[in-house]
């Protein structure tokens, strides 16, 4: 597994849930929406889906926009370069290689029996 790709699942990308949404932002780099509307669009519990959101907005890989004094909390994705970059090539090794498709859902297999890395950013 390329390095890049393996630090950012031990550090941001820890679980199913979170790859779906960073790959939903990756695919859809100016999309911007509420915790709910990103559950809705992935068929997920909108409690898994903040909590994942929370993750990695904490990681560096999301940006959180409150509007209306808090009353509206809205996802975006990062737009530092280089961030983007690791997602891009985590990217291309999920949806371009059936074996490293595979290798990506292992490790997060066992990141979710051993626990991801804490505090780290993307």
């Amino acid at each position: 597994m390329d390095a890049e790709v393996a630090r950012l699942l031990q550090v941001a990308v820890t679980d199913l849930v979170r790859l779906e949404v960073t790959l939903l932002f990756h695919q859809n780099p100016g999309f911007v929406e509420t915790g709910e509307a990103i559950a809705r669009r992935l068929y997920r519990d909108p409690a898994l889906v903040g909590k994942a959101l929370e993750g990695l907005v904490s990681c560096g890989l999301l940006d959180r926009f409150e509007l209306g004094r808090g009353r509206y909390v809205l996802y975006g994705y990062t737009q530092d370069v280089a961030t983007r970059g690791s997602v891009a090539v985590l990217s291309v090794a999920y949806h371009e290689s059936d074996q490293q498709r595979v290798e990506i859902i292992r490790c997060l297999m066992k990141f979710g029996l051993m626990g991801p890395k804490e505090g780290a950013k993307a």
